[in-house]
């Protein structure tokens, strides 16, 4: 199981919640294609937005105490790509976790509940 996540006292998250806790060998934070700068322009464009979007996420699972990634999209209305996406790396921080519970898609399918690191 990950550290648990910490903050310096006065920090917001959305500020904490991509930055790797050790010093990054890149500053880019979010994925891109190494051989393209358009490509690590986009992502370095993409990273306030991430942050914004990883917090809204935090916080809205900590409310409901636990969400889907389609449960997300329907209450924030971000794409369930973006959702499945930044709820990876709340999860790869520490700040989320496999709650263990699953509740169907709308097709039927098992959907992972998240539900926030204590």
């Amino acid at each position: 199981m990950p550290d648990q996540p910490t903050l310096l006292p006065g920090s917001w998250i959305a500020d904490s919640i991509y930055e790797p806790r050790r010093a990054p060998a890149d500053p880019v934070a979010l994925p891109y294609a190494r051989d393209s700068d358009t490509s690590e322009e986009a992502s370095r464009r993409a990273l306030p937005r991430a942050g914004r979007d990883a917090r809204r996420i935090l916080d809205l699972i900590r409310a409901h105490g636990g969400l889907t990634c389609r449960e997300i999209q329907e209450l924030t209305g971000i794409p369930h790509e973006t959702a499945s996406a930044r709820c990876t790396g709340l999860k790869d921080k520490g700040w989320i976790r496999d709650s263990g519970k699953r509740r169907p898609s709308a097709k039927g399918n098992p959907m992972t509940v998240w539900e926030a690191v204590p």
